[in-house]
Parts: structure tokens; sequence; C-alpha cells
């Protein structure tokens, strides 16, 4: 895992409509050094000098994703997490808006891969700190978190493996809803 493997999967992550332009972020930890995109970062444009480089011991510094703290908190709380993404794909969120307190995909791979998924409520007090300390513990547990009504959190040993079960829970999720809303399999 690179920083250029970073910035080729948050470029993916907004190829697969996963995030918009700017939104989402991602990052890898190497030691005791986390490579983060940058606050309001442009997927399309991002290059790998723009990465924001974090000490795990240390403050955030200036310029680096808002979710800094969530990132740094989610490595902390397990040492084995390689790579961190948070995207915004619409199902997921759409999901995560059903009151559950967990989504139970119905698909094989979503079964076998993320049985659960637990859904956590940020505050609109401190959406920042709310979403860091309860995501990071959901993380340590489980591969895949929401927030609900935000956005999804993958974190992995690899960047690849953040990226399969990001973009499997987007697929779970569309096929939980298609099967919600359509009333040939058990919809209203």
């Amino acid at each position: 895992m690179t920083p250029g493997d970073l910035v080729r999967i948050y470029r993916r992550m907004r190829e697969y409509g996963l995030n918009d332009p700017h939104s989402g972020n991602a990052s890898i930890r190497l030691g005791r050094r986390v490579w983060i995109t940058p606050h309001g970062a442009w997927a399309e444009e991002l290059i790998e000098s723009e990465l924001v480089v974090v000490d795990l011991d240390s403050e955030i510094p200036a310029g680096a994703s808002l979710d800094a703290p969530l990132h740094c908190a989610t490595y902390r709380e397990q040492g084995t997490h390689g790579a961190v993404l948070h995207g915004h794909g619409l199902y997921s969120v759409a999901v995560s808006l059903q009151g559950a307190a967990s989504f139970e995909p119905l698909d094989f791979e979503g079964q076998l891969s993320f049985p659960r998924v637990p859904i956590v409520d940020a505050s609109r007090e401190t959406p920042f700190e709310d979403a860091a300390r309860a995501v990071s513990r959901a993380l340590r547990d489980h591969p895949l978190a929401i927030v609900r009504g935000h956005g999804v959190y993958s974190a992995a040993g690899s960047l690849e493996e953040a990226w399969h079960h990001l973009a499997a829970l987007e697929w779970s999720a569309e096929l939980a809803w298609l099967c919600r809303t359509d009333p040939r399999h058990g919809g209203r």
C-alpha cells in the first residue's frame, strides 16, 4: 500500500458513484503515520503530494479531512487496520434511514462478508466527535459502519479489502432497497 494507491482508490470511489466530486475521504496507515485526503479534495484532480500526513501521536495538521480524527481513532482502536474509506453511497445511506440499529444484507455475498453492519447516530451539536467515537468502536468488530443519514466507513488491513467491502455494501443496500419497493419481491 502506497500513497499513490490511496489516490487511485479515492478516484475509484468517485468513479463508482460512492461519492460526489469532493465528498468522502480515504486514508492509509503505515506504522504510526497516516496519509489522508485533504479537506474538500476533488477525486479527479487529487495528486499524491496533496495528501496530508498525520502522526498518530500528534495533533491533526491543518488541511486534513474533517474526518481525520475518526480515521486516527479507528487506527488506534484496531491496530490491524491499514486503510479507512468513507463514502456516501445513496442506497447505503437510504437503508440507514429506515430506523434500524443495523443493516443485514439479503444477498449471499453480503451475508458472508458482513452479516450485520452497525448503524450509528451522531448528534447535530457534535457530529464529528460523536461519529469518531461510535464508528471507531464499531469498526473494531465489523468491517463497515454506517452513520445514519450520512455515509459509510469501511476499515480493513488493506485498501483493496476496504474498497471491496464499501462497494459490496452499496450493492447489498441497493438490492435490499429494490426488494422493499418492488411488489414482486415482497415490497410495498
